[in-house]
């Protein structure tokens, strides 16, 4: 059975008040799960550099 790779449908706006961001955060963490739950461990490595990214912002 061949795996479909998908990459992270989370999108990151420039300006985020402290509630969107953490909203934002709180979503690639899910989607993050989501991935390596479904062994696509290629876009759950990408949506964790998204929440570092993140993180290092606010």
């Amino acid at each position: 059975m061949t795996k479909i790779m998908t990459k992270p449908q989370t999108v990151i706006p420039k300006k985020m008040t402290k509630k969107e961001r953490q909203k934002t955060i709180d979503n690639i963490e899910k989607e993050m799960k989501q991935a390596a739950k479904d062994l696509d461990f290629e876009k759950a490595t990408e949506l964790r550099d998204m929440l570092f990214e993140l993180k290092a912002e606010g």
